[in-house]
């Protein structure tokens, strides 16, 4: 094989092999559809020689065990005339073979190579174990591209017109894009990242109305919101984030109808629906801007949403940045000034006056302040020095080990978001209608 090229990769399986007579495989006219054009192979005991007839670009490379090659080769390179490329691997017969086989058929894949696979023969699970070889092959990056995925039916082969045997093709392609799917949806919910999902949405839905007039539709803005909305955890664009949490939810509903009307999305719809539920969720409910309660509640809910996904950097930033807004806001009466969460001037101050509290190590005293400011202090002071531990990128003489990173971060911000929810329910003075 070589780099850039296509190939049709399947698995010579035994033939029939009576006991009088010679061995031979059953020959069968292969059906193959794709859209409104139907193609029929010529007679070939060989799914592969079919596949090979419908896709003349592509060259067919056979997965031959010992058994299959010594009873089978012949027939093979009698049938196409040449000898077609082989890839020698054992019989599967223990599982220490198993992982031969899968090791052996990833490392002769070319890099770049476009790949068509034949499902239909082989032993036991080989066929299963090609697919799996191809498709990680792809998440490494050293395939281009599954081209298609085929599978020869002889159980479901039919009369045509004329009364002649007419076996088809199960198109199987569907199955490499419900892995690609399975990808994007473990992106999102473990990495708060859409980029992925993002690409396999705007394919079918710009495919659909491209050829329409009934303009960009629900489930195209809401795939274009959710680029939005990952881009803006990622990186943490809070407010960002939080609005088009909002713009999401006012979409889903008509949006999760649209579903319906795409095959491929169909069948994944009920995978799809609580990852978007969650992210339209990220808003509290009747949030209207980033401001007083509404903006505290909202960044509760996105620490909490980037522990969930293992974002520990991204929700020790938030939780820091939110402690200022949440202690301004409640603990020094500052929250009547509009737009002071942005304000770099009252964010300063407010910075100031805990930094004081803590460098003098006073308890909360009884002039009328909340009581457990002092643990607020102690949660700041810690929560500042795992921030700055994290972001300094491990550079720092006592950095903590990894472990230590995540458990300390999901204690110290789950703490954080509880105490900025506080909070905000106890705020009198929201944000502005």
């Amino acid at each position: 094989m070589e780099k850039g090229g296509r190939y049709i990769i399947g698995a010579l399986g035994m033939p029939k092999m009576p006991k009088s007579g010679n061995a031979y495989y059953q020959q069968a006219r292969y059906l193959l559809k794709t859209g409104e054009e139907a193609r029929l192979s010529h007679p070939t005991g060989q799914t592969i020689k079919a596949l090979a007839e419908f896709f003349p670009d592509y060259a067919p490379v056979l997965l031959v065990t010992p058994k299959a090659m010594e009873h089978g080769w012949p027939l093979v390179v009698e049938e196409f005339g040449y000898e077609p490329e082989y890839i020698q691997i054992p019989n599967g017969s223990s599982e220490e073979e198993i992982w031969t086989i899968v090791t052996t058929i990833f490392e002769a894949l070319a890099q770049d190579s476009q790949i068509i696979i034949d499902v239909t023969r082989g032993f036991r699970a080989l066929p299963l174990l090609t697919l799996q070889s191809i498709l990680m092959a792809e998440e490494a990056g050293r395939i281009k591209e599954v081209a298609g995925i085929y599978y020869g039916a002889l159980e479901a082969a039919s009369k045509d017109r004329d009364g002649n045997s007419v076996t088809p093709f199960f198109d199987l392609t569907p199955l490499f894009s419900l892995h690609k799917w399975s990808r994007a949806l473990h992106n999102l919910s473990r990495f708060s990242s859409a980029e992925l999902l993002f690409e396999m949405l705007k394919e079918p839905v710009n495919f659909v109305f491209r050829n329409t007039k009934s303009g960009p539709g629900s489930l195209s803005r809401l795939s274009n919101k959710l680029e939005k909305l990952g881009l803006s955890l990622v990186t943490m664009r809070t407010g960002d984030a939080l609005r088009i949490s909002k713009e999401m939810a006012g979409v889903l509903p008509d949006a999760e109808k649209e579903l319906e009307q795409f095959s491929e999305l169909k069948a994944i719809a009920s995978f799809l629906q609580p990852s978007f539920r969650r992210l339209s969720g990220l808003a509290p409910h009747g949030y209207r801007r980033f401001e007083g309660k509404d903006a505290l509640l909202g960044m509760a809910n996105l620490i909490r949403y980037y522990l969930e996904t293992k974002a520990y950097q991204e929700a020790v930033t938030l939780a820091r940045e939110a402690l200022v807004s949440a202690y301004g806001l409640c603990y020094l009466g500052a929250g009547d000034e509009q737009g002071s969460l942005m304000n770099a001037d009252w964010r300063r101050q407010v910075e100031e006056a805990l930094n004081q509290k803590v460098q003098r190590g006073q308890e909360q005293d009884s002039s009328g302040a909340p009581d457990g400011e002092e643990h607020f202090l102690k949660l700041w002071r810690d929560l500042g020095d795992l921030r700055n531990d994290v972001n300094h990128a491990g550079f720092r003489k006592n950095a903590r080990p990894a472990k230590n990173v995540a458990e300390q971060s999901r204690q110290f911000c789950e703490r954080a978001a509880d105490f900025v929810e506080e909070c905000a329910n106890n705020l009198t003075h929201p944000a502005r209608p």
